[in-house]
C-alpha cells in the first residue's frame, strides 16, 4: 500500500490459539480498513501486556472520521467486524477518531493468569 507501518509486539507473549487467530484477523481487518479509507501515510501496531489486560492498538495518521456515525451507518461493516472479533475473544473494542486527526483502534483482551 505504500503506508509505513511499525510493529511493536512483545516476543514473549503467548495467547490461546483461537485468541491468536482472532487477534491476527483483527490486525488484518484494521489495516485493510486503513488502506481503504484513511489516506494515511503512517500506521503503528502495538501490543502491551498490562496488569489486568492485553492492549492492542492500531493507530494511523489519516483523515479520521466520526465513529458514532460509522458504527451505525449502513454498509460500514469493517468496524462492526472488528467489534464482533473482540466479542468472540471476550475482549472490548474501542475506536478513537476525529476528522483530520487520525484513528486509533483498540482491542482490550482479558489477561490470562
Amino acid at each position: 500500500t505504500g503506508i509505513s507501518c511499525t510493529l511493536n509486539i512483545p516476543t514473549s507473549l503467548t495467547l490461546p490459539t483461537s485468541t491468536t487467530e482472532h487477534t491476527i484477523r483483527f490486525i488484518s481487518e484494521g489495516l485493510a480498513n486503513i488502506a481503504k479509507h484513511a489516506a494515511a501515510s503512517k500506521v503503528s501496531v502495538q501490543m502491551q501486556v498490562k496488569e489486568n489486560e492485553i492492549l492492542l492498538e492500531i493507530q494511523d495518521d489519516g483523515v479520521g472520521f466520526d465513529p458514532t456515525t460509522k458504527m451505525q451507518g449502513h454498509g460500514h461493516y469493517g468496524l462492526l467486524g472488528l467489534q464482533e472479533r473482540a466479542r468472540l475473544v471476550g475482549g472490548k473494542f474501542e475506536v478513537e477518531s476525529a476528522r483530520n486527526k487520525g484513528t486509533t483502534l483498540r482491542l482490550r483482551l482479558p489477561k490470562l493468569n
